[in-house]
């Protein structure tokens, strides 16, 4: 419950409204419209999904913690005054990782049991089949999403970060054409759950090194 308040501090009301209740609501709601009226569209949105996902939240990420990093850009000092200022900010970073995770593993959880009930056909194959390619998505998006946000809080400007869409863009689509092209989903999921992991620590402590740096200018 702590980690949670001290996420929280960070965000506004708007960015809980659409990050947290709107967004879900809108990807979710907009599948199971497309897989009713037209199970063709549905399949091929369940692919997409992923890459949609991760460009709200690495644009979203502007108005969070947007040019963090950034050796120009203004520093949270006011958490340096205190002995825990580093370890709430520390905090802050991990579940916002886990909020991405969680938003998009509910994201297609829901889609991939929308399939189901709506009868649409993905991949082929049995079920077994079908979940390890929806876990390699979801791992795959949500690794490129945290590595595309890990360069992009560098600067601090909207446009900074639409770029760091495009090319997540690109790096999922070739993520999502690699477990599609070639056989062995859960060797794939399994490779990117260990990519995701690595980028998830690397995110945090780079993070937490530019902060710490700006006591030197650095």
């Amino acid at each position: 419950m702590k980690l949670i308040k001290e996420y929280l501090a960070f965000t506004s009301f708007v960015y809980r409204s659409v990050m947290f209740g709107i967004m879900p609501l809108v990807c979710i709601a907009g599948y199971i419209c497309v897989g009713v009226f037209n199970h063709n569209y549905a399949g091929v949105l369940f692919s997409a999904m992923p890459v949609m996902v991760l460009v709200a939240e690495i644009v979203a990420d502007t108005w969070l913690f947007g040019g963090i990093q950034g050796k120009d850009a203004a520093k949270i000092d006011y958490l340096k005054t205190s002995p825990k200022g580093m370890g709430m900010l520390r905090n802050a970073l991990a579940m916002d990782l886990v909020r991405r995770f969680l938003f998009l593993l509910l994201v297609m959880t829901v889609c991939a049991l929308a399939n189901i009930a709506l009868g649409v056909e993905m991949y082929g194959g049995d079920w077994v089949r079908r979940l390890a390619i929806t876990l390699s998505l979801i791992l795959s998006s949500y690794m490129v999403s945290v590595l595309c946000i890990l360069f992009a809080r560098f600067g601090s400007m909207l446009w900074q970060n639409m770029l760091a869409a495009y090319l997540g863009i690109f790096l999922e689509s070739v993520c999502i054409g690699a477990v599609i092209a070639f056989d062995h989903p859960f060797a794939w999921a399994f490779l990117y759950a260990v990519l995701a992991a690595g980028a998830s620590v690397l995110a945090v402590k780079i993070a937490m090194k530019k902060v710490r740096g700006g006591y030197y200018d650095k």
